[in-house]
């Protein structure tokens, strides 16, 4: 289910950004922002600085939730 609702997002980008990533987890923007002020990655998932921007990939983001789903 949650994949769908990421396939929507990312349409046919390769990138999320960090509003768009804490949607599909179902958090705050600032619980993904804090989480890498912290230990540098959000559940695993490390993102790409493009200047100001935290940028995710889309495949990354998929390996994380088709592991949610088979454990």
């Amino acid at each position: 289910m949650k994949e769908s609702n990421l396939s929507k997002l990312a349409e046919t980008r390769d990138f999320l950004t960090t509003a768009e990533i804490a949607k599909t987890f179902s958090v705050l923007p600032q619980t993904v922002r804090k989480h890498i002020c912290l230990s540098k990655n959000f559940y695993g998932l490390v993102p790409i600085k493009f200047g100001s921007k935290l940028l995710w990939k889309v495949t990354d983001i998929e390996k994380k939730l088709n592991l949610g789903e088979n454990a």
